[in-house]
């Protein structure tokens, strides 16, 4: 879904300069770091990562905020 906000926007991921994410589960780090990489490629914005107890549907396993600018 971000790239094709992203897109819709004119921008690209070496838009994005902060990421904020929230996973509902430590043990899911890994395979989100790894997915994480595989999108990012070698851009490095500035991010934080969270583990909440819940998210706004029961079902959410990961949330992704991002801040990107022109």
């Amino acid at each position: 879904n971000l790239h094709a906000i992203l897109k819709e926007a004119g921008m690209s991921i070496a838009n994005v300069v902060k990421l904020m994410s929230f996973l509902t589960r430590a043990e899911d780090f890994a395979d989100f770091a790894r997915i994480r990489a595989r999108h990012l490629g070698v851009h490095r914005p500035a991010s934080t990562l969270l583990v909440v107890s819940a998210l706004a549907h029961p079902k959410f396993l990961v949330e992704v905020e991002a801040i990107a600018v022109r």
